[in-house]
């Protein structure tokens, strides 16, 4: 059996894309083998062989250190196929291509477009990894084999940069995480709006925030389970007026937000600039799971998501502008027409069982992998 090899230096062994979805999916196939830098032990973890190695919290170290630590295991390991889920390791992602290795790229955003934040100590050595990796990117990308992109921003983006062979791997939700989901019941006092995932500028959590303050119906509450939250954001958004009305929920697990679905009629996406920027929400396909109307706020929102949204006539939610005032319209819509919302969410719930899962993703992903082996391999 042909062996493949996921390398990671900031995602965890039980991330939802790399190990619950792409992994697990490969495992069928390949003998799966995940190296991630979390400073725990090795394990067996579901037919996957989890290799731990350091955990380094400064970027600067991560990039240097870990990335070096992780190619030494890698090549230990000698993978017919590898597969690299952070732009840290493009400048050592190339010597691992062998005659009978492929080296694929899983590219989960659009990097180099802008600088990011810059850690007040090593200031220079961010200013110089940034500028360095932005000039190595185009000169790496076009001699791998191929790469994977979550939705079409981010595999024109690679297009861009030379990739000559881009797979678009949506990050769909997984059909076996929801099979059991009850919808909400509208005949309760539901009064709850859902947000899940990051706590950072680019989800516009503050105009959430805003936007609920603005609501006409001084009940309705936001219910935020976030995470990854920067301590000078948290305490503005802390600030805001409309933070009275919010429930936070800190890395909140899926049990719990499964109690908390119960309490919702809407759930809310808010990206800055969604998809042209990279952006591809996979919560977006969870609030379809869970069967809630979904509003979509965003600004530059893309074709497939505004389709996806008015699904040929049987809409799954609302599309407004990235707008307080835009978003609390949106809220107070639904509030007050409570079968509108169910009848959404069951649509977002058919649309997901039918076709928006990441199960229906896995045939094609699977032989875009065996195709990019072959090309290496033609006689193995």
């Amino acid at each position: 059996m042909k062996r493949i090899c996921n390398l990671t230096t900031t995602h965890t062994r039980n991330d939802q894309r790399v190990f619950l979805k792409e992994c697990l999916t490969e495992k069928q196939n390949y003998e799966v083998h995940l190296v991630v830098c979390d400073g725990e032990s090795d394990e067996l973890k579901e037919g996957i062989h989890v290799h731990a190695l350091k955990r380094f919290k400064t970027q600067f170290r991560r990039v240097t250190f870990s990335t070096f630590e992780v190619y030494r295991k890698a090549k230990a390991l000698k993978a017919d196929i590898y597969v690299f889920h952070d732009p840290d390791f493009l400048w050592l992602a190339l010597l691992l291509k062998r005659r009978d290795s492929a080296v694929i790229w899983d590219c989960h955003e659009v990097y180099f477009e802008k600088k990011r934040p810059i850690q007040k100590t090593l200031w220079f050595l961010h200013h110089i990894l940034f500028w360095l990796f932005k000039w190595l990117a185009p000169l790496i990308v076009r001699h791998l084999d191929g790469a994977i992109a979550p939705c079409n921003g981010i595999k024109d983006w690679l297009a861009a940069l030379g990739c000559k062979k881009c797979y678009l791997l949506h990050n769909y939700a997984l059909k076996r995480q929801f099979w059991c989901i009850e919808p909400p019941n509208y005949n309760k006092a539901v009064q709850h709006i859902l947000y899940i995932g990051s706590f950072s500028t680019s989800r516009n959590i503050h105009i959430l925030i805003q936007a609920i303050a603005l609501c006409k119906h001084k009940n309705v509450r936001l219910t935020l389970c976030g995470s990854n939250a920067r301590k000078p954001y948290e305490t503005y958004c802390r600030q805001l007026s409309g933070w009275s009305r919010v429930e936070f929920y800190r890395d909140a697990n899926r049990k719990v937000i499964r109690d908390l679905q119960g309490e919702c009629f809407a759930s809310v996406v808010s990206y800055a600039f969604f998809e042209k920027s990279g952006s591809s929400p996979a919560k977006f396909f969870e609030y379809m799971a869970l069967s809630l109307p979904i509003i979509l706020g965003g600004n530059n929102v893309t074709e497939f998501f505004k389709d996806l949204v008015y699904n040929n006539g049987h809409p799954l939610g609302l599309v407004v502008d990235s707008d307080p005032q835009a978003i609390a319209n949106a809220i107070d819509y639904l509030y007050e027409n409570k079968e509108v919302a169910r009848t959404m969410g069951m649509n977002g719930r058919k649309a997901f069982e039918t076709k928006y899962n990441f199960e229906s993703e896995a045939d094609g992903f699977l032989k875009f992998l065996e195709e990019v082996s072959q090309s290496k391999n033609p006689n193995k």
